[in-house]
């Protein structure tokens, strides 16, 4: 995977421009005390859904909606049990209006199934003891209509 440039960083915060949360930066002398260092958090916890995955997910959905390259978006394939899960769901889903269908384990976190399930995601559920979860996406991925994507929870550009 390449890494992203100063151009992908520009273009994916011109997409986010309201929609994703300006997020604060903030600084803690007891960190700095105890690591030697002055440290920045960035406080993503505040992002829409919670985590920083909001920000990857818009960008990937609204790269493949734009895309004159591709076919016509029909929906979103993705595999997670929390916030990608939560991500995909809430960018495609509920934000952009497109079906989003996320493979969970069985087993995932009551509290990112049910988030995942009010923002719209279709769950798909799978046994992450006894089945791989590729095999599993490209099971369900061969139910879908033509024009569903598969976005992965890390090692995308987006």
């Amino acid at each position: 995977m390449l890494l992203p440039t100063y151009k992908d960083v520009a273009n994916a915060a011109a997409v986010l421009a309201g929609v994703a949360h300006h997020t604060p930066i903030e600084t803690s002398r007891t960190l700095d005390d105890q690591l030697g260092v002055r440290c920045f958090i960035k406080c993503e916890n505040l992002q829409r859904m919670g985590a920083f995955k909001f920000r990857g997910a818009y960008t990937a959905v609204n790269h493949y909606l734009n895309d004159a390259e591709s076919t016509e978006l029909k929906g979103v394939l993705t595999y997670s049990s929390g916030n990608h899960a939560q991500a995909i769901a809430l960018a495609a889903t509920k934000t952009l209006d497109i079906p989003s269908t996320i493979i969970m384990p069985t087993d995932a976190p009551a509290l990112k199934l049910k988030a995942t399930q009010e923002y719209g995601g279709n769950v798909v559920f799978y046994d992450r003891y006894k089945e791989v979860r590729d095999e599993v996406a490209q099971k369900v991925k061969a139910t879908l209509p033509e024009g569903t994507v598969f976005i992965p929870p890390y090692n995308h550009k987006y």
